[in-house]
């Protein structure tokens, strides 16, 4: 007996090649090929794709610094409100840092998916940016430098924002603080910017306590104990003044005789005030005691230097 062995061809569908895209798919459907309609898509895709990551960029960038400065100022406000306002004013200087942190970070990593979506292998870059940072590195110990230097003064809370300091040889305003720089306003309106890496020297004004230091300038011959009682009386009395009480930190205190010339005797006299208010203090004890002294034939001149 024959046998006779039938076979069944099942015929298999061609798996389609896959697309990337509803584009694609919608240009396919009209029958372009599946070359001409992927490139297509690329070119419709790809620039707006890069355009939605920069505004997205842009949009965090700027979003996001301005919620970290006002999720940070509120809370140095509600410090500040608890009677701490040197604690407040290192929030607001942190909180600046913060924000430009962030921003650089947001634009970072914008940049690196722009480039992965517009299909350049990032492969080769980032192992030439490591070679050029790592030769960028060993080669500027001054920019290493000043970035180390500026985090420890923020660690340390050095100096804040709008305290007056003294940077090496330079007085001013602290305006801007940042790893790099830092940016002080002097006097005179102009606008410095010293790398944190070159700070050699460093002096705060605005810290704890200033001192109010008078020379007081009264005639050879004049009766040194009724000169001192008689000064001592002029620093109490703006001392005790209403307006000028709260900006001292300590009694006026008259140190004696500092000094004996053909031209006088100087007595000195001091008093501690709040951060930077040594000038308007030492001003109000000069006029002071020009109006307690300048009837009374003791007072030769006050602050001869």
């Amino acid at each position: 007996m024959i046998c006779a062995v039938t076979t069944v061809r099942i015929p298999t569908m061609s798996a389609a090649s896959p697309s990337s895209g509803y584009i694609d798919e919608l240009l396919r459907l009209l029958g372009v090929s599946p070359g001409a309609a992927q490139h297509t898509q690329d070119l419709i895709l790809r620039p707006v794709s890069v355009i939605l990551i920069a505004l997205t960029c842009w949009l965090s960038s700027r979003f996001g610094s301005r919620l970290i400065r006002r999720g940070l100022g509120r809370y140095s406000r509600r410090i500040q409100t608890a009677g701490d306002p040197g604690q407040a004013q290192r929030i607001d200087t942190v909180a600046r840092i913060v924000a430009n942190i962030w921003r650089v970070a947001v634009w970072i990593i914008g940049v690196i998916t722009m480039l992965t979506v517009t299909g350049i292998n990032l492969t080769p870059l980032l192992a030439g940016a490591t070679v050029i940072g790592a030769t960028i590195g060993f080669g500027a110990p001054v920019t290493r430098s000043g970035l180390s230097v500026g985090l420890l003064m923020l660690l340390e809370d050095q100096f804040r924002i709008g305290d007056v300091v003294e940077v090496n040889d330079l007085v001013g305003t602290v305006e801007e603080v940042s790893l790099r720089v830092t940016r002080l306003r002097s006097a005179d309106g102009t606008a410095w910017y010293i790398p944190n890496g070159q700070i050699l020297k460093l002096g705060n004004t605005s810290r704890h306590w200033s001192l109010a230091l008078v020379h007081v300038l009264v005639r050879p011959n004049a009766p040194i104990s009724e000169a001192l009682a008689a000064i001592g009386q002029a620093a109490t009395a703006v001392a005790e003044r209403d307006e000028l009480a709260p900006l001292f930190a300590s009694k006026p205190m008259v140190l004696g005789v500092t000094d004996v010339a053909s031209t006088g005797i100087t007595v000195d006299i001091e008093a501690r005030t709040r951060p930077g208010d040594n000038d308007t203090v030492a001003r109000a004890l000069r006029e002071g005691i020009l109006d307690h002294l300048g009837t009374s034939d003791l007072l030769a001149i006050t602050d001869p230097e």
